[in-house]
């Protein structure tokens, strides 16, 4: 079983990277919590992954963390959630809000994510709800209230929005804000994070 992959990125495009490594080039599906800057040519990347038969292929799912690949075999394991919807909801949500929003039966946050309806919402909640200590510390663990995290995850969801108005795709709007909180923490506000994530698709 393959536990990660590492090398240098050879190919790119919308939900996918190719790495090379030991001369063998593999084709792994990504959310679009990888950072575009991570994405270019000849960078050098490690990715968890998750391989799955599919239609008589064979498919790699790959996350930039132990805790993305974990989530994503958590998603698929629920009823009705195929890889699909799951990456889908690790490309709208980082575990840590994803957590928070189950934890707070937040089914208006889970629906907002493409392909998430009301039912499969509630779904995910009542599966996952007491599972969730299989992919880290519970919501508020971190000693975040959920208040507190229900905030950060509005102020980075509003600065996503925010730079899809001004005409970037939601996949380097999305990029861009987590890149801007890795290197800043998060800002105290949504115009701070806007513009800082702004100044790193500048860089880019």
């Amino acid at each position: 079983m393959i536990s990660y992959i590492k090398g240098k990125v050879v190919e790119s495009g919308p939900g996918y990277v190719v790495l090379e490594t030991g001369g063998i080039g593999y084709h792994i599906e990504v959310p679009a919590t990888v950072p575009i800057s991570e994405q270019r040519q000849g960078y050098d990347m490690r990715l968890f992954v998750c391989l799955m038969i599919r239609d008589e292929s064979i498919v790699l799912y790959g996350f930039p963390s132990r805790e993305e690949e974990k989530l994503f075999r958590e998603l698929i394991s629920v009823s009705g959630v195929g890889p699909k919807a799951a990456m889908n909801i690790l490309s709208a949500m980082d575990v840590e809000s994803f957590k928070v929003a189950i934890s707070r039966e937040d089914t208006p946050a889970l629906t907002r994510i493409s392909g998430i309806g009301a039912k499969t919402a509630k779904r995910l909640i009542l599966e996952l709800k007491e599972r969730l200590s299989r992919i880290g510390a519970k919501a508020g663990g971190s000693g975040e209230t959920g208040e507190g995290q229900a905030t950060r995850l509005e102020i980075e969801n509003e600065a996503i929005q925010a730079l899809v108005s001004l005409g970037y795709q939601y996949s380097e709007a999305r990029g861009a804000v987590i890149s801007a909180i890795s290197e800043n923490n998060l800002p105290a506000d949504t115009g701070e994070l806007v513009k800082l994530a702004l100044r790193a698709l500048s860089r880019h």
